[in-house]
């Protein structure tokens, strides 16, 4: 993310729900919450930050077309190369395949971690 929208006055990197420690399926051990981004942006399970002076080199694997440097809600900023109410329809079908594949990671986290 951009540092100027890191550092908007309703970002923040969390570490309990409703007063309760992150969970693993909430993305403990720290979540980055920035609500006006797409969850693209809202990253769970943070570790670590770092900061570098150029966005350049960092990119999701196998979809580059689905990057946008800000990924604002606000102006439906959902990829760069196409309009965002196009990019709309093709990240529908990655939702339902995703969510699984998280629910099989918690299980098995949760089988290995008792």
């Amino acid at each position: 993310m951009q540092l100027d929208d890191l550092l908007a006055e309703d970002v923040m990197l969390a570490d309990h729900l409703n007063g309760k420690k992150l969970t693993v399926e909430n993305g403990a051990p720290h979540r980055l919450v920035t609500p006006a981004h797409y969850g693209i942006k809202n990253a769970k399970h943070v570790k670590a930050k770092e900061f570098h002076r150029q966005h350049e080199g960092f990119s999701l694997p196998n979809l580059r077309f689905l990057e946008h440097p800000r990924a604002k809600v606000r102006y439906e900023e959902r990829g760069s190369g196409a309009p965002g109410w196009l990019l709309r329809y093709l990240y529908r079908p990655l939702v339902g395949s995703t969510i699984k594949r998280f629910a099989k990671a918690i299980a098995k986290y949760n089988r290995e971690n008792g």
